[in-house]
């Protein structure tokens, strides 16, 4: 059986490393002619950090990561702390541990690992602008005009998955309401009482922030309601006084 999986992310590639161990043959093709550092902070909570374990990453991710004390949830304007959620004991408590890494870190994770476990299994530069099924397989259809066919695909292609919107009715995202502002900022121009994870809660915002890459940087991110939002895209320059407005 050949399986093709479009889209070379966090799922596409955590789908294919479980695929590989599980004894089935895979193809990520993914879009981008490379991928690099790029990305902010993200967290990983037990339930997705076994099935990492399982996948052999555990030991690259301890490299890397970073699992804080607790985190302190606050009152935006007196700073009181409403609770403390404490996640140290989690691997004693759940049997798997709390990380707070880099999004590129795990990404790196996963590349690495896929090509020890399948090596050629990720095609980078593979843009998949179509698929056509009929008896029995499935026809990729490439925008350089090439084609493939495989027995089973699964689209992994993101949030404007062009697969999604092949095979079913047209479900473009809709506008959740709220306007996220992301960054990072090396922990070394920091004071020590910055570096602690904290969220603080306000009337229709919040602001998160949290230690990754070994700690060498702190991620921050800044959600706020909107009632419109005319840009598109997960990298779009905001300048420091929209941010702090």
């Amino acid at each position: 059986m050949k399986i093709a999986i479009v889209g070379g992310g966090i799922g596409g590639l955590t789908t294919a490393l479980a695929m590989t161990q599980a004894g089935f043959a895979v193809t990520v093709y993914e879009r981008a002619a490379q991928l690099v550092d790029q990305g902010a902070g993200i967290t990983l909570a037990p339930n997705a950090t076994r099935v990492l374990y399982h996948l052999g990453l555990g030991r690259d991710l301890e490299a890397t990561s970073v699992t804080p004390p607790m985190t302190e949830y606050r009152h935006y304007r007196t700073g009181r702390v409403i609770m403390r959620m404490m996640t140290k004991d989690y691997r004693e408590i759940y049997g798997a541990p709390y990380m707070r890494l880099h999004r590129w870190d795990l990404q790196h994770a996963l590349i690495t690992r896929l090509a020890q476990t399948a090596p050629g299994a990720l095609r980078l530069g593979s843009c998949v602008d179509r698929v056509e099924p009929g008896n029995g397989q499935v026809q990729l259809r490439f925008a350089d005009g090439r084609s493939e066919i495989a027995d089973l695909v699964i689209a992994a292609d993101g949030i404007r998955s062009a697969i999604r919107e092949a095979l079913f009715n047209p479900a473009p995202p809709v506008f959740s309401g709220f306007v996220a502002w992301r960054g990072l900022v090396d922990t070394a121009d920091l004071p020590r009482h910055l570096h602690e994870s904290a969220v603080a809660f306000g009337q229709g915002r919040h602001i998160n922030r949290y230690l990754v890459r070994r700690g060498e940087l702190l991620n921050f991110v800044a959600v706020a309601h909107r009632n419109q939002w005319e840009a598109e895209g997960w990298t779009i320059p905001a300048p420091l006084d929209e941010f702090l407005d």
